[in-house]
């Protein structure tokens, strides 16, 4: 991972290695399962942790096993002795006349490479044919040429004597299927196939490039059909090179707010690897391609709000990490999130409009405040990044100590379910009579005073200061904070990020809303992102006129609390 390798392919055997030896059904094979997870969430929780490395985690898992029996078990002699009965040679006894025999002998005679193999001189030793079957696919060669006729028949025998299917190669891009059902020809002919219909398709397609393949030989042995246990030609109880839809089964465990690739077709591997490629950008770190949109079954009655202070996406361990940075943003999945600290075209975070740059990679809408204007025309501030179109932007300086970082407000409005909603997005200052003063100027006819008592407002962002302050108690008595309103909720603390010990970042609404769900992502990736941790509220709207006198009596309640 500290090499910085673009992709990390895994294999984890365990599982594997038991199903083949007692079955995919096993409780031992389930066993294993518990070591596979914890090494995964080993691998999860390095990726997180890396200082020098942007990585999403992706879990790829491109097939299954299916429970299986080998041939041995019912014919004396397997396969090899199958094709040697319909082609009327001698039987061959079996090892001091047991019905076990050992895998060489009843999977088939192996090849022996010799300077005669190399000089064209018969490989295929005392028998007119050899078989190369490692699993529930057998591949069986025929050192005489035969008429398709005299093939077909063969084929057909096999089936009647108890081999599930077999498959073998007709024109250039077709091939016939022989099972105990009857006879098909693929691709056209795969409505037999249990699987959905966009997999049936590909599956057959991949039948007929199988039979089609150079090396695939005169006939090709599989030991699963639609009707009937599944066989294997080799000593195991569980296999996975067949087309059944336990083996041809697979899943993808993503991060969160991330999409698949949009396509009809089913994912393999090697489309799924390319794919990821693309997602990086060029500097090698995790690319953010998500576009968010509204649902169209989205509840019209709640919307998704959230604060993060990005520290200018310089993390705790001193690099800057824009790529993370939006990865944490966009596994918010919040419909209006105020951001600050951040730096647009400053020498510092390599002249990285670090604003549009987000805004870009999540396809949200942008107002920028900039607090701390600089010559070369870039700027230090905050924003509002919004799924919805943003309306009215207006920003301006809060009173500030002198010597002091310049302080600003943002204020936009928004069309939430047809209502115009007022976000205002804010950083105070460090000390407490600055920040006094800046609450009370927001506070005035500036700012939220100039609102009537049915404008539906949000406020968020970074105030630098606890519950109960001065600063705190003004704003609160205008309007409520979403962490002392909810029943039942204990506030969340979201600074220091590696140490959370402090609420910092608020939110606070009009009456029209009621929060529904609270939460403060804090995983290890979330922490070394920023020093600051985002609070993500859901916000429902109230279905009936609001009380507001009773509701400034709940505020105050809250805030005596000292939540």
């Amino acid at each position: 991972m500290e090499r910085g390798l673009p992709i990390i392919h895994a294999n984890f055997l365990g599982f594997d290695e038991q199903s083949h030896r007692r079955g995919p059904r096993s409780r031992f094979a389930h066993w294993t399962l518990k070591g596979i997870d914890d090494a995964v969430g080993r691998l999860h929780r390095a990726a997180r942790r890396a200082e020098s490395r942007d990585y999403e985690v992706w879990i790829f898992s491109d097939h299954g096993q299916i429970a299986s029996q080998p041939i041995m078990r019912s014919i004396d002699g397997g396969l090899h002795a199958l094709v040697r009965r319909n082609l009327e040679l001698p039987a061959v006894e079996t090892e001091r006349g047991s019905s076990r025999m050992s895998p060489a002998t009843w999977l088939g005679r192996e090849k022996t490479t010799s300077s005669d193999d190399e000089a064209g001189e018969d490989v295929f030793g005392d028998d007119p044919f050899t078989i190369e079957a490692k699993g529930p696919v057998g591949h069986i060669y025929l050192q005489n040429e035969i008429s398709p006729a005299r093939r077909r028949r063969l084929a057909a025998d096999l089936v009647k004597d108890c081999v599930p299917g077999i498959l073998m190669a007709e024109s250039t891009d077709r091939a016939r299927w022989l099972t105990a059902k009857g006879e098909f020809e693929l691709p056209d002919q795969h409505a037999q196939l249990p699987h959905p219909a966009g997999l049936r398709e590909e599956i057959a397609r991949d039948l007929v490039a199988l039979a089609q393949h150079s090396n695939a030989g005169d006939l090709i042995a599989l030991g699963w059909n639609p009707d009937g246990a599944a066989m294997t030609f080799a000593d195991e109880n569980g296999s996975h090179a067949g087309c059944s839809p336990e083996e041809t089964g697979a899943f993808i465990l993503q991060p969160p707010g991330a999409k698949l690739p949009e396509s009809d077709k089913p994912i393999r591997p090697r489309v799924f690897r390319d794919w990821l490629l693309q997602r990086q950008v060029r500097t090698g770190r995790a690319a953010v391609t998500r576009s968010y949109s509204l649902d169209s079954d989205r509840d019209p009655e709640r919307f998704r709000v959230a604060t993060y202070n990005t520290h200018s996406s310089l993390g705790p361990t001193g690099r800057y990490t824009l790529a993370r940075t939006g990865l944490v943003l966009g596994s918010l999945d919040a419909d209006i999130i105020a951001v600050q600290e951040l730096d647009r075209t400053l020498l510092r975070s390599g002249e990285c409009d670090q604003a549009q740059e987000l805004t870009d990679q999540l396809g949200y809408h942008l107002a920028w405040c900039p607090t701390v204007p600089y010559g070369n025309g870039g700027s230090y501030g905050h924003g509002i990044l919004s799924r919805y179109p943003i309306n009215n932007v207006r920003f301006g300086r809060l009173p500030s100590w002198r010597r002091q970082e310049p302080r600003g407000a943002l204020h936009v409005e928004v069309e939430v379910a047809g209502r115009a909603v007022h976000v205002f997005g804010i950083h105070l200052g460090l000390w407490p009579h600055e920040r006094s003063a800046q609450a009370q100027d927001l506070l005035s006819e500036r700012w939220i005073g100039s609102l009537a008592d049915d404008d539906p407002i949000v406020l968020l962002g970074d105030f630098n200061t606890s519950p109960g302050s001065r600063a705190y108690r003004r704003i609160s008595h205008r309007l409520a904070d979403v962490q002392a309103s909810l029943r039942g909720h204990t506030a969340c603390r979201t600074f220091p990020s590696i140490w959370p010990a402090r609420c910092l970042d608020h939110i606070f609404v009009s009456s029209h809303f009621t929060p529904n769900r609270i939460a403060v992502p804090d995983d290890e990736f979330v922490r070394r992102t920023s020093d600051h941790l985002p609070l993500v509220v859901d916000l429902n709207w109230c279905l009936q006129e609001p009380d507001l006198a009773a509701t400034d009596t709940q505020r105050e309640a809250a805030v005596g609390t000292g939540v």
